[in-house]
């Protein structure tokens, strides 16, 4: 039986072998014949190839056995259903990406309006900080006018007798950082050349008028006359009463460091700073009264 199986697949074979001949001769003879399509020659000449191929090793593809074909077609099963699973993972990824991508165009919208919405707030903080810039330099104009002003008011007080604006321009000119040093020493030594002030100008008091006694009067009673005379008639009492030989000189010089303390002006001051002159031997002035106040701290315990 064996040998007849072994006869047959030689049959088989030897027709594999007639039809690849057949087959090449036939596509020999027609391939020079123009009335004949070129590809059907090598259709047919293929699928006779391909057939005498198959019965020439007829044997071999018998021995195939048949689980094999089964594992190949499980396998190409199983290989669709892993590519629809695969097809499915690609489908959601293609889905996700779609998202994702959404996401970074509302991110990019986002970033473009904030982008925006900074470039904004910087120019309105530029406009803010320019304009507190502006505002600062005209309170500085503004202040710079005001303190002109008030400084030009000091000095016309302090022209006219005023004490209390005689001693700011004195702190004026000792302040060497003070932008109005110059000119307050300048007003001051105006001030201190008045010959009223440096006592080289006299006038004559009514003694009637004011109804007192020049040779009797005590100093309080010559003092309460002050506020009734001009300022510059206030030098001519002082000396009055520095000259009277019935007045103590205690009381004088009680009377002049009391004038230095509290006269409200420029000429009594200095008036009471020159007569200290001639028995402390200071010598001087207005300028620096504040010498006669130290003075007097150590020599008060003589004059009682």
């Amino acid at each position: 039986m064996k040998k007849t199986k072994d006869n047959s697949m030689e049959a088989i074979k030897l027709i594999g072998i007639l039809m690849l001949i057949n087959t090449a001769i036939i596509a020999l003879i027609y391939l020079n014949n123009p009335d004949i399509s070129k590809w059907k020659i090598i259709t047919f000449s293929s699928v006779g190839i391909v057939v005498g191929v198959i019965l020439l090793f007829s044997d071999r593809i018998s021995s195939i056995d048949i689980a094999d074909f089964a594992k190949i077609e499980m396998n190409r099963k199983k290989a669709e259903e892993n590519l629809g699973v695969i097809e499915s993972i690609r489908a959601d990824v293609e889905n996700q990406k779609n998202k994702i991508d959404a996401v970074f165009r509302d991110l990019n919208e986002t970033n473009k309006k904030a982008s925006a919405a900074l470039e904004t707030a910087d120019k309105i903080q530029g406009k803010s900080e320019e304009i507190e810039k502006i505002q600062d330099e005209a309170k500085v104009k503004v202040n710079s006018m005001n303190s002109l002003l008030e400084f030009q008011l000091v000095a016309l007080k302090a022209q006219n007798d005023d004490r209390k604006s005689f001693d700011i321009l004195i702190k004026h000119s000792r302040n060497v950082d003070d932008p109005m040093r110059d000119v307050s020493s300048s007003i001051l030594l105006t001030i201190m050349s008045d010959p009223v002030v440096e006592n080289t100008m006299f006038s004559t008091i009514n003694w009637e008028y004011l109804k007192i006694d020049p040779a009797t009067a005590t100093i309080q009673e010559m003092l309460n006359v002050l506020s009734r005379i001009p300022s510059r008639m206030s030098v001519d009492l002082f000396t009055h009463i520095w000259n009277r030989e019935n007045i103590p000189l205690n009381d004088k010089v009680h009377l002049a460091i009391q004038l230095i303390n509290e006269s409200k002006s420029v000429v009594m001051l200095n008036s009471a700073c020159i007569y200290l002159n001639k028995i402390t031997g200071i010598n001087k002035n207005a300028l620096i009264w504040e010498v006669y106040l130290n003075w007097w701290k150590e020599n008060e315990s003589k004059y009682q």
